[in-house]
């Protein structure tokens, strides 16, 4: 996929659109500085923790709110299905019924993961996904996110 940076930041020298190439399962980090950055894809997710609803419980969250009321059948199965693998995907088995304010910093973090994975994007874009975390959580959530992208 092919993505273009611009360099925003005050004083900065223009550099114009630089493109950069990120294959498939490739990590990419941009550090510093404010970024205009342009996708040649519309299957990007942005990670934001204002997708969540925190009186939520976490499947409902992963699930983008589709538990049930307009699904049916096979299609609900499906989608349920759908949900657990993502979950065990992250490693949220066992926290499905839990409301996001009783979870960790690093578990609201997995569930926003799982939140933007079920629209199978090829590109999530996080900005400052290391706020407000501490030191041994930003390197379990570098760890993590590697990990999912084998």
């Amino acid at each position: 996929m092919e993505i273009y940076i611009r360099e925003k930041t005050a004083g900065a020298p223009d550099t114009g659109r630089i493109p950069l190439t990120i294959y498939e399962n490739e990590f990419v980090s941009v550090i510093g500085g404010v970024y205009e950055i342009t996708f040649e894809s519309d299957k990007i997710a942005f990670y934001d923790t204002g997708n969540l609803v925190l009186r939520e419980s976490v499947e409902k969250n992963v699930s983008h709110g589709e538990t049930g009321s307009f699904l049916s059948g096979d299609r609900k199965i499906i989608h349920k299905r759908h949900v657990a693998e993502i979950m065990k995907q992250v490693r949220l088995e066992g926290v499905g019924v839990k409301r996001l304010r009783e979870l960790s910093s690093f578990e609201i973090f997995k569930t926003e993961v799982a939140h933007l994975l079920m629209s199978a994007p090829e590109v999530i874009v996080f900005q400052n996904p290391f706020k407000n975390l501490d030191l041994d959580e930003r390197t379990r959530i570098v760890y993590e996110m590697a990990k999912l992208s084998v």
